[in-house]
């Protein structure tokens, strides 16, 4: 289902000439694959219906309320503040509104937004519909996938309201540096932000440490692949095929998880730069901008939870 759902809004959005909106459907596409759960057909789309339309709604506010700092970063802050407290409502929520948060900060980094990436967004969701129905046609319900160690979470509401005012803090503090050094990296850095900081204190170090490690390593295959390929056609290819391989690492090796994802995000934006050349400088800013992520979460995390006494478990709401 990554397979279909990333490679044909690829495949044809780059058939056509467009290789920033190949970019923009890949990263969609991959994004909007993850909004998936295993409690049968009606739940797997009202998700994707869900996730989509969070995405749509705060990727328009962005878009449309950048250089408008007076209203721009209260309605980002109150986002980002939303995303902390839906970890407490289950991982769908979680996914739904988080998925949205990173569309706001995509968005108002983003130079031109045209009626074709609009098209291609939206039939990029039909096409996720529609490979989901017959998914559960053929297949039946989605398998459950691995998990890792369940987390500790808030124990009272005291504890959640903390929480989510640091995870706001951070990520507006991930906006702000991010907008500064230059608005379309911003989303780099908050997204690292936004995923790594958990509502538990070990599991976000832990998750901080692997995207460490594994962003390093898709950085370092990715540089691997643009040395040795000189047609940009080729890392497309190899960017699609490395998509499939993206979902069945989240739970248990999320280091290779993340590797995977770094891999395919920088092999398509080696493809839409106008040249691969190009691409070396950008493996080093996607460095740069992953470790500000990290550093900025980790100052979250402790001034969230600057004692560990509270211990009651529960679902983290999942990684995208």
């Amino acid at each position: 289902m990554f397979l279909v759902n990333i490679g044909v809004p690829v495949a044809f959005a780059a058939s056509t000439g467009h290789g920033n909106t190949a970019l923009l459907g890949g990263i969609a596409a991959l994004t909007l694959s993850f909004a998936d759960t295993d409690k049968g057909l009606p739940a797997r789309l009202l998700l994707l219906a869900g996730a989509a339309a969070s995405m749509a709604v705060c990727g328009a506010a962005g878009y449309l309320l950048e250089g408008k700092p007076f209203i721009f970063w209260p309605v980002f802050i109150a986002i980002a503040f939303g995303v902390g407290m839906s970890a407490r409502g289950g991982r769908e929520l979680l996914m739904a509104v988080r998925y949205g948060a990173v569309a706001f900060t995509a968005a108002a980094g983003l130079p031109i937004f045209d009626f074709f990436d609009a098209e291609l967004l939206a039939a990029t969701v039909a096409l996720i519909a529609l490979s989901r129905i017959a998914d559960h046609l053929i297949f039946g319900p989605l398998p459950r996938s691995a998990a890792g160690p369940q987390p500790q979470r808030p124990s009272s509401h005291l504890g959640w309201v903390r929480f989510a005012l640091a995870y706001a803090a951070a990520a507006g503090a991930s906006l702000w540096i991010g907008l500064t050094l230059d608005p379309t990296r911003a989303v780099w850095v908050v997204t690292t932000t936004l995923i790594v900081m958990q509502a538990d204190a070990r599991s976000s170090y832990q998750r901080i440490v692997e995207r460490i490690l594994g962003t390093f390593a898709g950085v370092l295959v990715a540089w691997g692949f643009a040395s040795a390929i000189s047609q940009k056609w080729a890392l497309l290819a190899v960017a699609v095929i490395a998509a499939p391989f993206i979902p069945h690492h989240v739970g248990q090796r999320y280091w290779l998880h993340t590797a995977l994802i770094a891999l395919f995000i920088l092999l398509m934006y080696g493809y839409a730069e106008p040249s691969i050349s190009t691409l070396d400088a950008l493996l080093g800013e996607r460095l740069k901008d992953m470790l500000l992520g990290c550093a900025v979460a980790v100052a979250g995390t402790a001034i969230a939870f600057p004692r560990t006494a509270e211990a009651s478990t529960g679902d983290d709401g999942g990684d995208t």
